[in-house]
């Protein structure tokens, strides 16, 4: 097991983002990168916004995993 600390952002209730908001959270998740050690997941993106978000992440700065794999973060609400 891993103990390298991990941000994990459940998007579980995500039902709509408008352009320019999915612009600055890809925006805000790259310069978070940038100056982190930590690595940050998103967890639950239904597969339409792993296309829109994929669409703004060409660096491919986001992560995803699948909630069933076990591979995010303890301590998360569900």
């Amino acid at each position: 097991t891993s103990s390298a600390a991990r941000i994990v952002i459940d998007m579980k209730e995500l039902k709509f983002v408008g352009s320019s908001h999915i612009s600055m959270f890809v925006q805000a998740l790259r310069d978070f990168q940038e100056r982190s050690p930590v690595k940050a997941q998103l967890v639950n993106v239904s597969s339409e916004f792993r296309k829109v978000f994929k669409a703004y992440d060409e660096t491919s700065v986001l992560d995803y995993v699948d909630e069933n794999s076990g591979d995010f973060g303890s301590g998360i609400d569900s």
